[in-house]
């Protein structure tokens, strides 16, 4: 995911954010005058419990989908003679309304919620569709409201392995829930290097049902070459794969690129996975952006580029820092292992091979 960052755009008014396929958005954000960020760091509409319509909008220089935030501090009671809070959410496309999904309350082209007395609740808000503007207004005719909370949101999602995925390490195959820091890993370009850190990321079944787009890919035993990979291989959408083959050095002038692996589900027997439960993501960081092998197949390890580090969790940031401080510095960025396409590029790509009835790796996928 992409994040945004509430505190920012109420700072600046707006923020420009890098998709997973390096497209370049700009949000731009109006406030009405109560907004403050608070000594927690949170976005808090006015302290007055009042009449006055409390409202932010954000508007995207050109469409995005799969945005997903929370509300914090959604209630009713008796404080200051009684208040309500009443949540209405408006997102269009082009001026036109598109659905607004929420975690509690009446989803629709107008998204409501309108909280029962003596209750508290954290809203979850998503768009999966493609839209440009949202508008998030608390108000209630009838009654006084309170204020709401904000922090951060996200655009998308991460790169990562999911619980069981085998990857080759020195000693033989082991899956990546048992990995420790520190232990060597294979890597296709140089030898094997220690793990520097790992990361885990549970998504609930509450979020995979609210956003499809958090379900992993399943790509099949030997979806990509003979043999390869050797199991079925669950990875995040944006996940990316090495290709090995002839068109991609005609193509982008290189025998290695790296492809997203929602990319590949225009491929046979490579699909997104209809979760029921609970999913756990894995990130793996060495001191280089890495291609490893995860049941087989070469795929890339965390890129901690300044956009890929904007998806992660501050917790994870600051182990990430102490270890690496030079990422800190937002001027830094570190190579990827093989290029990687822009977006439409990979589509492309796999259309052609898909046509051709090429095998996304063509050579070895060994070292």
């Amino acid at each position: 995911m992409v994040a945004i960052n509430f505190a920012t755009l109420l700072s600046n008014g707006a923020q420009t954010i890098v998709d997973a396929d390096g497209q370049t958005v700009t949000v731009t954000a109006t406030f009405t005058s109560g907004f403050h960020i608070n000594s927690t760091g949170q976005v808090q509409s006015d302290n007055a419990v009042d009449t006055d319509a409390d409202t932010f909008t954000l508007t995207f220089s050109k469409p995005v989908k799969d945005l997903t935030f929370s509300i914090g501090d959604v209630n009713s009671n008796n404080y200051q003679g009684g208040f309500n809070d009443r949540l209405e959410i408006q997102s269009t496309l082009a001026g036109t309304p598109v659905v607004t999904n929420l975690s509690t309350g009446t989803s629709g082209t107008t998204a409501v919620y309108e909280a029962p007395f003596n209750t508290n609740i954290v809203e979850n808000v998503s768009v999966n569709t493609a839209f440009d503007q949202i508008t998030v207004t608390n108000f209630d005719a009838d009654r006084q409201h309170g204020w709401i909370f904000l922090s951060t949101g996200d655009v998308d999602d991460v790169v990562c392995f999911t619980a069981g995925t085998m990857i080759e390490t020195e000693t033989g195959c082991v899956a990546v829930e048992n990995l420790s820091p520190g232990d060597l890993v294979m890597t296709r370009d140089r030898g094997t290097q220690p793990i520097r850190w790992i990361g885990k990321k549970e998504i609930s079944s509450a979020q995979l049902e609210r956003n499809h787009k958090l379900r992993p890919v399943c790509i099949k035993a030997g979806a990509l070459a003979n043999m390869t990979p050797a199991r079925d291989l669950i990875v995040s959408r944006q996940h990316r794969m090495l290709t090995v083959s002839r068109l991609s050095k005609r193509m982008f002038d290189e025998n290695e690129v790296l492809i997203s692996a929602i990319k590949l589900t225009a491929l046979p027997d490579i699909e997104i996975m209809p979760v029921d439960g609970p999913v756990t993501y894995y990130h793996l960081l060495f001191d280089q952006h890495e291609i490893v092998y995860a049941e087989g197949a070469p795929s890339e390890s965390l890129h901690t580029g300044p956009e890929a580090l904007k998806t992660l969790p501050q917790k994870a940031l600051e182990e990430i820092f102490t270890l690496f401080p030079e990422l800190s510095e937002n001027t830094f960025s570190r190579a990827s292992a093989r290029p990687i396409p822009p977006g439409k590029r990979q589509q492309n790509f796999i259309r052609r091979l898909e046509k051709n009835k090429h095998s996304f790796i063509s050579e070895s996928p060994s070292a």
